[in-house]
């Protein structure tokens, strides 16, 4: 999706800034590049293109959060169960949007039924 938008290359931000400046090399070089996090995950997706998206890696909190927001809790709720702040709450929810490249809390629900972290 990236490439087809128009980027030129992609950086995690957890990459350094070693990492950013060799991609600015390349890409203001007429070149392309993608950092080893995502390249890693095209190398998956590629070797393995009928893996379920439940490979995609979700931390155990992550994972709490997914199956609570799945079975319908508010985000206050969420945080008071967990004890944590709704700011947590809503950074968990962007990063696991993000890793599963979903946009929507439907969306959110019908990937936990499918790998099985709520039932119906």
């Amino acid at each position: 999706e990236l490439l087809s938008a128009g980027a030129q290359g992609h950086v995690d931000k957890m990459d350094g800034f070693d990492e950013f400046k060799k991609a600015l090399d390349i890409i203001s070089g007429g070149g392309t590049f993608i950092g080893p996090k995502m390249a890693s995950m095209m190398r998956s997706l590629i070797l393995n293109p009928d893996s379920s998206s439940s490979e995609i890696p979700l931390s155990d909190r992550e994972k709490q959060i997914l199956q609570l927001v799945a079975e319908s809790y508010s985000t206050k709720e969420v945080a008071a169960r967990l004890n944590i702040s709704v700011r947590t709450v809503d950074n968990h929810r962007t990063n696991i949007m993000r890793k599963l490249n979903l946009h929507d809390v439907a969306a959110l629900t019908r990937y936990a039924i499918k790998n099985e972290l709520i039932s119906l």
